[in-house]
């Protein structure tokens, strides 16, 4: 029984390991693929960073892109409350044009390593 758990499990993990890998795959393609069109829209004449200044209006509200390509949008706050007999979020605070840095400079900020225990530090 233990033996069958144990091929089991291995099963599982190889296929999860698997799975990883194909979307590592396909991450680098799509990075790519990004990349050339970027290549292309420049080849044809468009300014690169007036593609990534595009403001496009989404249902979690307006967003666009900054220097990195990364997505700024807004953060909302909600609570749920009972209206007419339904559930419903209400906006109690929006925080306008968060990106990936919060408050934080992206220059400072990416100085750091990504995963440290000692930044950003603790303030208090």
């Amino acid at each position: 029984m233990a033996e069958t758990k144990t091929t089991f499990a291995q099963g599982q993990l190889r296929s999860i390991v698997e799975r990883i890998e194909r979307l590592e795959e396909e991450k680098k393609t799509i990075a790519g693929d990004i990349k050339e069109v970027y290549a292309e829209a420049k080849a044809n004449g468009f300014d690169i960073k007036a593609l990534r200044a595009v403001r496009v209006d989404t249902l979690r509200g307006p967003i666009k892109f900054d220097q990195y390509g990364n997505v700024v949008g807004n953060v909302y706050i909600r609570k749920v409350e009972k209206k007419d007999g339904r559930l419903v979020n209400t906006n109690i605070q929006t925080y306008p044009d968060v990106s990936q840095f919060w408050t934080y400079d992206p220059k400072e900020f990416l100085k750091h390593p990504v995963w440290s225990r000692d930044y950003p530090p603790m303030k208090g």
